[in-house]
């Protein structure tokens, strides 16, 4: 009885002893990470602020979240950074486990539930002490010369080598911050942008196989001044700890804003070199990106290797975010045209509104390239617009249309005649094309 009370009693020991620490962010930058350093990096990615409560805007946000934002952090060459997701209180317990198992192998990423906006200007130091404790992240402040807050949307990536290129420039201005000018600007001026509708050739490959021969529809964009949203970072100098109010001022790390004022700094250093170097973010474009028009650039085939190599992203992984899409994306376009937060017009969050770009876009996903539901929806949009149709071909009521009936009306007559197919506003549909 007492070998086996001793068994025990190791066996306990040999359990405690296993049991991983609890993750000390001081530490963490003190030598955890890989390397000291005294500046702290935090990427902070906002994941359905407000939006919470529209399931199939969550599930595609998700799949672009898990396939992109997620790899592209784990194969960072340089892992001195921390990973903030702000999400919505509200968000449903499904998909925050679905996020919480996917940062497991992520010992410094943090799924927050905040319910205000994001102020990059001002970084939220009580946020900070919550998601990492306190005292940790008080003493890691302490020991900190620099504070960068760097942006990523939760359905960009960043390439491989973005941390550590933004590391290696703070070391090159190292002391260039002080209380009279403390604050800088890191972005990048280029992306590639990959339209999943535009990826449609996957589709013949078996479910989980590895196509061969496939490349990525992708279009290099290039901002002729300023920055991409993503990989945005504002550099602020830490003094006794905390971060001080920006000076000089205007400050801003709205990227908008940075590409039209002036600054009485030095504002942005552009991570992006030559055309034939990778761009510094990669960039799903769907119907949940607030619009998805690209600016304009040059199309060009992408090797999955390449960007496999330069974006941690597996080609498995986009192929089934593509067949995803291709089946949801007109039911997230028909939650985001009935209501606006589904758009990004919630300023308890945001404090941003697309109030054009996201729902064009959303109506061209569900009168053209839309599944069946979805061009049910136009067609029976096209016959309530225009009274006569729904005598002549509905029996009177919208709710006997036949869709197909409606749809052959339109191209053999009702387009010659001036008429509009589709949901939503006249001007947003005339230069519509109905396949």
């Amino acid at each position: 009885m007492m070998r086996l009370a001793a068994f025990a009693a190791l066996l306990l020991c040999s359990t405690r002893a296993t049991k991983p620490a609890p993750f000390d962010v001081a530490d963490w930058f003190g030598g955890g990470c890989g390397r000291t350093t005294r500046t702290i990096t935090v990427v902070e990615t906002r994941f359905m602020q407000g939006q919470g409560q529209f399931p199939e805007l969550v599930a595609a946000r998700l799949h672009q979240l898990l396939a992109v934002a997620v790899p592209s952090l784990a194969h960072q060459t340089n892992q001195c950074f921390v990973w903030v997701l702000l999400t919505d209180p509200g968000l449903p317990d499904a998909p925050r486990r679905r996020i919480e198992q996917a940062l497991r192998p992520l010992p410094h990423a943090r799924l927050v539930d905040s319910p205000r906006k994001t102020d990059r200007e001002a970084p939220n130091a009580t946020l900070f002490e919550g998601a990492f404790g306190a005292s940790r992240w008080r003493r890691a402040m302490r020991d900190a010369r620099e504070f960068a807050l760097v942006r990523l949307d939760a359905d960009d990536g960043l390439h491989v080598d973005y941390l550590r290129l933004l590391a290696d420039w703070r070391a090159r201005h190292r002391g260039e911050l002080s209380p009279t000018s403390t604050f800088a600007y890191a972005c990048s001026s280029r992306s590639l942008n990959w339209k999943s509708a535009e990826a449609k050739r996957w589709e013949a490959t078996s479910a989980g196989k590895k196509p061969k021969s496939v490349h990525l529809n992708a279009i290099y964009e290039r901002q002729d001044r300023g920055c991409v949203a993503s990989g945005l970072a504002m550099v602020h100098v830490v003094l006794d700890g905390a971060v001080p109010p920006c000076a000089p001022r205007p400050c801003s790390a709205n990227h908008d804003k940075l590409r039209v004022q002036p600054f009485p700094v030095k504002t942005v250093v552009v991570n992006a070199s030559s055309p034939s170097t990778p761009p510094p973010v990669f960039r799903v474009r769907s119907v949940t990106s607030n619009g998805g028009g690209n600016h304009e650039g040059g199309r060009a085939d992408v090797s999955p290797a390449a960007v496999a190599a330069d974006y941690g992203l597996s080609l498995v992984d986009l192929l089934g975010l593509t067949r995803y899409l291709k089946r949801h994306e007109a039911a997230v376009a028909t939650e985001m045209l009935e209501a606006s937060a589904a758009r990004g017009c919630n300023a308890q969050y945001s404090g941003s509104c697309d109030k054009g770009g996201a729902s064009a876009w959303a109506r061209e996903v569900i009168n053209v390239h839309g599944d069946a539901a979805g061009r049910k929806d136009a067609a029976r949009c096209y016959a309530r617009r225009y009274a006569d149709l729904v005598g002549t071909l509905c029996a009177g009521e919208v709710k006997f249309c036949d869709g197909m009936v409606l749809r052959r009306h339109y191209l053999e007559q009702g387009e010659a005649q001036g008429r509009l197919w589709g949901c939503g506003r006249p001007r947003a549909l005339r230069r519509k094309k109905v396949s």
